[in-house]
């Protein structure tokens, strides 16, 4: 009966003992859910960048596009990069949930005719694939003043594969200006594709065509022009901050035939 009594209060003891110890820990708080990975933002030099920004997060951006075409072409605006001169823009987009956001592009042209001038796009766009696949596509659009001042209406589909270390895009975008003697739609078609060189650095190619409808005869703005040139990006900061650009070269008859790129993106 002792040996009971005894092994009882021991017992006891320890338990007590036990529970001490475990109340001094502190708490084990639950790990927090993974967020989305990050995605380098605006990684294209001129393809549209397949991504939106996590609600009520924002993504600045700026650029320059310059080019010594003689032609003078009627649109010289941000979406147009066959223009004589050069091309500011400074834009940024809010994410407003999940998959969609609110973009916005401010630009100013170096053409004498233009001096002081002011355009811009405004448009919403929508990201209906999980932030998470290795697929990316977005579909946009919205409003947009030409530097030279027509209004007008624009849509764009963006779609990008990652596939290991590589990347594949493709992007479309048509385009109506409200002024007579314009064409019905302005189409512009773009292809890349870039590799994960080492560390931040990303190195590739990009091929643009613009005025597609001039193949078909419905063209009021000087026909078909295309180009393609070697693109780089740097992704830095958590790749929150992306650095890019990259010379191109005219393919045919109309087309520039030596222009550039650089940009500037930032992901608050």
């Amino acid at each position: 009966m002792r040996s009971a009594i005894i092994g009882s209060v021991i017992g006891a003891v320890g338990a007590l003992v036990v529970s001490s110890a475990r109340a001094g820990e502190p708490d084990v708080l639950p790990a927090a859910p993974p967020s989305d990975p990050p995605v380098a933002p605006r990684s294209w030099v001129y393809l549209d960048d397949p991504t939106t920004p996590a609600p009520w997060h924002v993504t600045a951006f700026t650029r320059m596009t310059a080019t010594g075409f003689s032609g003078t072409p009627t649109r010289p605006f941000g979406a147009d990069v066959a223009h004589p001169g050069s091309i500011m823009e400074v834009g940024g987009e809010l994410g407003l949930v999940r998959s969609l956001s609110i973009a916005a592009t401010g630009y100013s042209s170096s053409l004498a005719g233009d001096a002081g001038a002011f355009g811009t796009m405004v448009g919403l766009r929508f990201a209906p694939l999980a932030p998470t696949s290795a697929t990316h596509l977005v579909m946009s659009g919205g409003f947009l003043r030409e530097v030279s001042g027509g209004n007008g209406a624009w849509g764009r589909v963006s779609l990008v594969q990652d596939v290991g270390r590589a990347r594949f895009g493709a992007t479309v975008h048509g385009e109506h200006v409200f002024l007579r003697g314009r064409d019905g739609v302005d189409v512009t078609a773009m292809a890349g594709a870039s590799y994960a060189i080492a560390g931040p650095l990303r190195g590739g190619v990009e091929y643009v065509a613009q005025d597609l409808e001039g193949a078909a005869g419905d063209e009021a703005e000087g026909g078909v022009r295309h180009f393609v040139g070697p693109t780089a990006s740097v992704e830095l900061l958590g790749r929150r901050l992306t650095l890019n650009g990259g010379p191109a070269f005219g393919l045919s008859k109309g087309s520039p035939p030596v222009l550039g790129r650089v940009a500037l993106a930032y992901a608050f």
